[in-house]
């Protein structure tokens, strides 16, 4: 196994370790964090190992992820070419950092997948952006991501939200019920945010919406039937 492999599948250990134990190994926490600044003192660093030092921070250190993002996006590696690095980023700026910045949006608008499944992944983060200052555009997002990718429950779920809280109540539940009938996962509401430290399950399940909060879902659910 090279380091590279090494280095990630240790993340992903020491993940599962602090999240079945649920007491934190800051020993090995901090020998994570010195080898992940070494791997990145090369300009030409795997993107892998980006994406994983920006995961690792912001779910197992639990600090400095902000810090390592503004870092990330000064490399050459912080390209539409980089799919799961720019969304990781642009998730992250979006639910802690106050939101999408306007650097990182304009990449998500040159990115053009040709798998519909990520391209509707980038329309819900586009949606995001939109969200609270242009409500057609953010509309436009969600119905182009339920249009290129109809398994998914977050665009479903948030239009459906939008339309009740617009009196558009019967269609609103409708779309909220399609939502939830696609979500693959329950998780208790103090359970950790994903399974494995996985880049892929990471989409799947916080931008997705394939797996919801025990309350969150509860919440939905009593939306409909009120």
């Amino acid at each position: 196994m090279s380091d590279r492999d090494q280095l990630i599948e240790e993340c992903k250990v020491l993940y599962l370790k602090n999240k079945d134990s649920k007491k934190i190994d800051w020993g090995a926490v901090d020998q994570l964090e010195l080898r992940f600044s070494h791997f990145v003192k090369a300009e030409n660093c795997d993107t892998e190992i980006l994406i994983y030092q920006i995961l690792s921070s912001y779910l197992i250190m639990m600090s400095k992820f902000d810090e390592i993002i503004e870092e990330t996006k000064k490399r050459k590696q912080f390209n539409k070419q980089n799919f799961n690095l720019v969304i990781l980023i642009a998730y992250l700026e979006d639910a802690w950092m106050g939101g999408i910045n306007d650097d990182t949006f304009s990449i998500l608008l040159d990115m053009q997948e040709n798998d519909p499944r990520r391209q509707a992944v980038i329309e819900i983060l586009k949606a995001w952006y939109f969200k609270g200052n242009d409500e057609g555009k953010y509309i436009s997002a969600l119905e182009n991501a339920c249009r290129l990718d109809s398994t998914i429950p977050q665009p479903f779920i948030e239009l459906g939200c939008l339309c009740i809280k617009r009196s558009e109540t019967v269609y609103g539940k409708k779309l909220i019920e399609r939502g939830l009938a696609k979500i693959k996962r329950v998780d208790f509401d103090r359970s950790p945010a994903l399974i494995a430290l996985d880049i892929e399950e990471f989409i799947d399940s916080l931008i997705k919406g394939n797996s919801s909060r025990e309350t969150i879902y509860k919440n939905l659910r009593d939306m409909i039937i009120s």
